[in-house]
């Protein structure tokens, strides 16, 4: 929890006693849960508004612009890639000498 292992854990809350003291460690400590409590609330309702807008974004993308039900598509582009994918390593391999030897 937080990275914090047993005995940092323990050296933290004898700090603590002896800081805020034995009366009010209780309060301070119910405190501290209740913000940890809200900050993880915000956080997860943070999330959701974030996902729900993602997700309604992504419907709104699709209703412009549906992607076609062609099976030639996917079979044309992994063409079309691998001619930029030959493009690419063509310049690189050229550049190579073909008498040296790798070391």
């Amino acid at each position: 929890m937080f990275g914090i292992n047993l005995s940092e854990f323990f050296v933290i809350g004898i700090l603590a006693l002896i800081l805020i003291g034995p009366k009010q460690l209780p309060q301070v400590a119910r405190t501290i849960g209740r913000f940890m409590n809200e900050l993880k609330r915000g956080a997860d309702v943070f999330t959701d508004e974030l996902k729900a807008q993602v997700k309604e974004d992504v419907h709104r993308d699709y209703a412009k612009d549906p992607l076609p039900l062609d099976p030639n598509l996917a079979k044309h582009d992994a063409e079309r890639l691998e001619r930029e994918h030959q493009e690419i390593i063509k310049p690189q391999s050229a550049n190579k000498d073909p008498n040296a030897k790798d070391s």
